[in-house]
């Protein structure tokens, strides 16, 4: 298990080859450090983004911003702090589709005096909370971004970057078992029930 963001980088260096290991990337010293100290966190964001692990799923409800949208939608709220990448408003049979993200906002035409319910992936840094093979896989994706730099073999990076897809794919397969998926059914006569007109947005 991956105690800290130094083991991620010492199992890409492992996955390199014979290039020692790093103690510091926060203030680097050495060139690895430094290279490593470039590229960690752009990875550790862009593989939340594209993997959507389950340990970084989270729920909130977001203030309504004082100013509407100037044109398109008749409300905008604020993205959370920590959100790399929106999932959805509301529950998720809901199926809601009424929203753009603009920015740091996201403007719909939803209407919730508590707040707009939304689900999204988080910016998780602490190594912790990681799984062991999502930590893993980012490990390999690092060792292909930081490959050139360290080895100069691009070769390597080739047999890196062919690998990541399997990796991926091995990693998404154990996230998809944990949550696995809902059949939605939907019925025009049971959205005319809860809606006096049926061609017009249902709101909360």
């Amino acid at each position: 298990m991956a105690l800290s963001k130094v083991d991620i980088c010492n199992m890409a260096l492992s996955i390199l080859g014979d290039y020692g290991s790093v103690e510091n990337i926060d203030t680097p010293t050495s060139s690895n450090e430094k290279v490593f100290a470039v590229w960690y966190d752009n990875c550790r964001k862009a593989l939340l983004r594209n993997t959507m692990p389950n340990f970084a799923l989270k729920r909130k409800r977001v203030s309504k911003d004082a100013t509407a949208p100037v044109f398109g939608y008749e409300n905008a709220y604020e993205c959370p702090h920590d959100c790399v990448k929106l999932l959805g408003i509301d529950q998720i049979d809901y199926k809601k589709n009424n929203y753009a993200v603009e920015g740091d906002y996201i403007i719909t035409d939803e209407d919730y005096d508590d707040g707009l319910p939304i689900r999204y992936i988080a910016n998780i840094t602490d190594v912790t909370k990681f799984s062991d093979d999502w930590a893993e896989l980012l490990s390999w994706y690092l060792a292909s971004k930081v490959c050139l730099a360290i080895t100069e073999d691009n070769q390597r990076k080739s047999y890196l970057e062919g690998m990541l897809p399997i990796k991926m794919s091995t990693v998404g397969s154990v996230n998809s078992q944990e949550n696995p998926p809902m059949r939605v059914s939907y019925s025009r006569f049971r959205n005319a029930r809860y809606n006096d007109e049926p061609t017009s947005v249902r709101k909360k």
